[in-house]
């Protein structure tokens, strides 16, 4: 898709728009005041943002069955909206819309699905071009329609979007600084302040540990192929104070380069 302004693409991951269950209002707030910084200055942006099944556990009573708790499609079904109108709440305060935008990996394998996201977000563009109002595309995995590992298909998804709209600046926004040469809990741990992509390997510095392991692994994955490409990518933690500014200056985090 050609534009004659950047496009940047944003992801949030789960931790961190989320707190205890309940999504971080905080947290949220500093990112939509910088996207609002960012249109200020020119940049298209896309936020990809995890949550909902964050937010959809938040209205799940104490001491509730195990089980439900797992029901990760419905309580995203459940939590989705909760996730946009708090969006839509944050963004409102900088004059900024909110466009929704549901979608999953297979969207992408045909040119079909690619052709019509596309055409939605150029409309967008159009529409805020017409009006004169400011929109940020807000896209989420479609987890009514996906079964499997959904907690980390939003690495992969906004992979797949910025190589569709021709982004030049990708910003993954985790709960850690950056990519470790260890676990980061052990004291001894350094953050990696480069990956050299196709040169260094990454994949002996990912850490498994189950649910709390950042899906780092998802996201060093995904900066490869797009730094190959020649996009500038950048993982680091998005609860630090103004973290997307600093990330695109390559001030703190990881940041994949050719």
């Amino acid at each position: 898709m050609e534009s004659d302004n950047e496009i940047i693409v944003i992801k949030v991951g789960t931790d961190t728009v989320t707190e205890n269950s309940h999504l971080n209002g905080v947290v949220m707030a500093r990112i939509a005041k910088q996207i609002s910084e960012l249109r200020e200055q020119g940049k298209r942006v896309i936020l990809v943002s995890s949550g909902a099944v964050g937010a959809g556990r938040s209205l799940l009573p104490d001491g509730v069955d195990e089980g439900v708790n797992d029901m990760k499609q419905g309580l995203s079904s459940i939590g989705q909206t909760m996730l946009m109108d708090e969006w839509m709440h944050h963004f409102r305060r900088h004059k900024i819309m909110c466009a929704q935008g549901l979608v999953k990996e297979g969207d992408f394998e045909n040119g079909e699905g690619t052709e019509n996201m596309q055409r939605a977000l150029e409309e967008i563009h159009a529409i805020e071009t017409a009006t004169k109002q400011a929109i940020v595309p807000i896209v989420n995995g479609n987890d009514f329609v996906t079964h499997g590992a959904i907690d980390y298909d939003n690495d992969h998804i906004a992979g797949l979007i910025a190589e569709t709209v021709g982004a030049t600046r990708v910003v993954f926004l985790t709960d850690v600084d950056g990519l470790y040469d260890r676990d980061p809990e052990e004291e001894q741990a350094q953050l990696i302040r480069e990956v050299h992509a196709g040169v260094d390997d990454w994949s002996k510095y990912i850490v498994q540990k189950g649910e709390s392991d950042n899906h780092m692994g998802s996201k060093c994955e995904v900066s490869e192929r797009l730094a190959i490409a020649g996009v500038d990518v950048n993982i680091g933690n998005g609860s630090v104070e103004n973290a997307i500014h600093q990330l695109l200056n390559h001030e703190i985090g990881t940041r994949f380069y050719v």
